[in-house]
């Protein structure tokens, strides 16, 4: 049997219209490979029907309708509220209530509705309604909004976290545990056991799953690359999350999901451009523009921390080792370890980052120039970000994120490096913390996160 099938076959195959089967390629759910005539061909070993209809079950607009007595109506209206709260977010929706004794408003009738509520009790989708029934008088329809419940996972160095967001912003179940070490098999096997079990808790049918991870996939062979997890690297992370879950996965750098949640609706929320950077054991970044991120044709747009310090001073150079093979990237100077190395260079003690801080907080005159070095050097890096992409805000995140002064003298200093005689950009810290990188996850699938031009032509003939 041959593998790639034409658009024809393969919409054939999912049991769906060609017109269909275009809409997941718009929307990036499903991607075609191009002939060198550039015909499109579909891989049938990733055309698992389960994988698509599942994401659309969670599009489909559902309509359920609750009642109130005359009697004491607010306090059954709040009841119904609650019980149906949790059947919609069983179905993968939020509601909206509208009062009134016919439901025009979604164009459906209160005996239409109300047999859909009694077949969602036949089926056990709601737990206590029918205690009510009896004395329902008005009926109150409630509607399920459309994709409102997302799910992320953070796969970070040390934990791995799992999130179920409804709406925009309210948070309806989180999962944490260590990240397993040394064992690929084991990261994936845990990934599974999280998602798994809280979709079990909240009845919710299989979503689609964002995935926030370190380093960056390469295209077009789905690769994970430069991941500080090594046992990622050059493994199909994608592929093997997509088969194992029987779903379909998106996978962004770990910063580009924190980038993408401050940029939502977090502490850059409003801006057209905004650069989210990871100051922790190693120092990233990703860009969101007009509320998508932009991943670069290499896959590795916002990595910052793998550029030299600008403008260094003869001190400064050649500047310490990079994991990386280099020297003098801004990692071995603005990351955590950089940071203490530096401090136990210029006065002899080993301290880690915090204790620098709280020395500096306490009067230490050797804690103070370390931390004056580092926002200087903070400045310049920033500095060199602004005159490169000019964002509107900038949001730090990480470990280094917490510490307060930061906000107030770093973007005093970065004016002279800045090529404009005005700045309005903001130096934030972020709104969501330490989630914002699971958050970001979570809304991989609000809106289709689209290849290059020159990979969507990958194979074409010119």
């Amino acid at each position: 049997m041959e593998r790639f099938a034409r658009i024809g076959e393969a919409a054939k195959a999912l049991g769906v219209s060609i017109t269909t089967l275009r809409r997941w390629e718009t929307e990036g759910r499903l991607c075609a490979e191009h002939t060198a005539g550039g015909r499109r061909r579909y891989d049938l070993a990733k055309l698992r029907p389960e994988w698509f209809h599942a994401a659309d079950r969670a599009i489909r607009r559902a309509i359920a309708c609750a009642c109130v007595s005359s009697h004491d109506q607010k306090d059954d209206l709040e009841r119904q509220k609650q019980l149906l709260e949790l059947y919609c977010a069983r179905q993968g929706g939020t509601f909206e209530g509208c009062g009134g004794n016919r439901p025009r408003r979604i164009g459906k009738s209160a005996s239409n509705l109300s047999r859909q509520v009694s077949l969602s009790l036949k089926e056990g989708n709601v737990a206590r309604l029918e205690d009510c029934r009896e004395r329902c008088k008005i009926p109150v329809p409630v509607m399920a909004s459309a994709r409102q419940i997302r799910l992320g996972v953070d796969l970070g160095g040390t934990k791995i976290e799992v999130l179920v967001l409804e709406g925009e912003e309210r948070e309806i179940a989180r999962r944490r545990i260590p990240t397993p070490t040394g064992s690929y098999e084991a990261i994936l096997d845990a990934v599974r056991r999280l998602v798994t079990e809280v979709e079990e808790e909240l009845g919710l049918a299989p979503l689609p799953v964002g995935v926030a991870s370190p380093g960056a996939l390469m295209e077009p062979t789905g690769l994970v690359k430069n991941s500080n997890t090594v046992v990622l690297c050059g493994r199909p992370l994608r592929t093997d999350l997509e088969q194992l879950l029987a779903r379909p996965v998106r996978i962004a750098n770990d910063a580009n999901c924190f980038a993408l949640s401050e940029a939502a609706d977090g502490a850059g929320k409003g801006d057209s451009v905004v650069f989210g950077v990871i100051l922790g054991t190693g120092v990233g970044g990703g860009l969101v523009i007009e509320g998508k991120i932009v991943p670069g044709i290499n896959g590795i747009a916002g990595e910052w921390g793998h550029n030299s310090l600008p403008w260094p001073s003869p001190g400064e150079l050649p500047g310490p080792e990079c994991y990386c093979g280099k020297r003098g990237c801004i990692e071995t100077f603005l990351s955590g370890p950089g940071l203490a190395l530096d401090h136990a260079r210029a006065s002899g003690e080993r301290w880690r980052p915090e204790e620098i801080v709280r020395g500096a907080e306490n009067g230490d005159p050797a804690c103070e120039a370390t931390l004056r070095r580092y926002e200087d050097r903070l400045a310049r890096g920033l500095a060199h970000v602004v005159n490169l992409i000019d964002p509107g805000t900038i949001v730090l995140g990480g470990g280094l994120s917490k510490i307060a002064r930061l906000y107030r003298r770093v973007p005093h200093l970065w004016n002279q490096w800045i090529f404009s005689d005005r700045v309005a950009t903001k130096l934030v810290a972020p709104r969501h913390g330490d989630s914002s990188g699971v958050r970001g996850a979570a809304r991989l699938w609000e809106t289709p996160i689209s290849p290059p031009p020159s990979l969507r032509n990958f194979g074409k003939s010119e």
